[in-house]
């Protein structure tokens, strides 16, 4: 069974559910604890959205999609820290 993939390319595509999927592994996996990105990156990398497409995020970490998937992240942390 051919899969199909999902590769966001600008920020708009970065969707409410990538980011949702995104916090899921800042806390089960950095929760207090420094970022390391390239890991952060692979763990998102290859999630399968609702629609049962499988997410491409390609190899670039400093593409739109992971500079606004940072972003968002970092917001949360702060507002959460302060």
């Amino acid at each position: 069974m051919e899969r199909d993939y999902y590769r966001p390319q600008t920020r708009e595509d970065v969707t409410p559910e990538i980011l949702e999927a995104a916090e899921d592994i800042e806390q089960g996996w950095y929760q207090d604890v420094r970022i390391d990105w390239e890991d952060f990156w692979d763990r998102l990398d290859g999630s399968i959205l609702d629609d049962g497409r499988v997410l491409d995020l390609g190899s670039d970490l400093d593409s739109v999609p992971l500079r606004t998937i940072k972003a968002h992240i970092r917001k949360l942390r702060a507002s959460a820290s302060g």
